[in-house]
C-alpha cells in the first residue's frame, strides 16, 4: 500500500510541479539582443533634470529634456530625461513625456504608464503597445494611426529603481 501511496504522491507532485511552472511565465514575448547603439551614434550623456528643478530653473530644463531627434517625427513633440528619487544613492527614474495632441491638451487626463515591474521596461508599452509610435524590425520609427497621445497625456516610467 505504501508504494502505491508514494507513487500517488509523486504524481500529484509533478503535476503541480508543471502547472505552478507555467504560472509564473514571463509574459512578454523573447526578442533576439540588438545592438546598444544603432549605427555609430553616440547617443550622449544622460539628462538629469532634478538640477534644475532644485535651481528654479525649470523652463531651462524642458527645453533640455525636448527630443529632438531626426528618427523621431517632428510633429510628435516629447520630453526625457531622468529623475532623481536618491542623491546618496546615484538612484534616478528614467521618464518618457508626450503632451496630448494640442486640439485635446485642455481637458485630456494623465497616463502614468509603469509597466509590469521589475524587468519589463515601461518603453516596451510605449513601443508595442499604446505610444505615438512603433519600431520595425529594421529598427525604424513609424507613427502609430491609434496612439493613446491622441488624446491623453502620456507619461512612460521606468521603474523600480533601488
Amino acid at each position: 500500500m505504501r508504494p502505491a501511496i508514494g507513487g500517488l504522491l509523486g504524481v500529484v507532485l509533478l503535476l503541480a510541479g508543471s502547472v505552478s511552472g507555467r504560472l509564473f511565465i514571463n509574459p512578454y514575448p523573447r526578442y533576439r539582443a540588438l545592438p546598444r547603439a544603432v549605427g555609430d551614434a553616440d547617443v550622449g550623456a544622460p539628462l538629469f533634470l532634478t538640477p534644475f528643478i532644485k535651481n528654479g530653473t525649470v523652463d531651462a530644463g524642458r527645453q533640455a529634456a525636448k527630443v529632438n531627434h531626426g528618427a523621431i517625427p517632428a510633429d510628435i513633440p516629447s520630453y526625457s530625461g531622468y529623475l532623481t528619487v536618491d542623491e546618496q544613492y546615484n538612484s534616478n527614474l528614467f521618464f518618457w513625456y508626450f503632451p496630448a495632441k494640442a486640439d485635446a491638451q485642455a481637458d485630456a487626463p494623465v497616463v502614468l504608464w509603469l509597466q509590469g515591474g521589475p524587468g519589463a521596461s515601461s518603453m516596451y508599452g510605449l513601443f508595442t503597445e499604446n505610444g505615438p509610435f512603433s519600431v520595425d524590425a529594421k529598427m525604424k520609427i513609424h507613427p502609430r494611426k491609434y496612439s493613446w497621445h491622441l488624446n491623453h497625456h502620456l507619461i512612460y516610467i521606468d521603474n523600480p529603481v533601488g
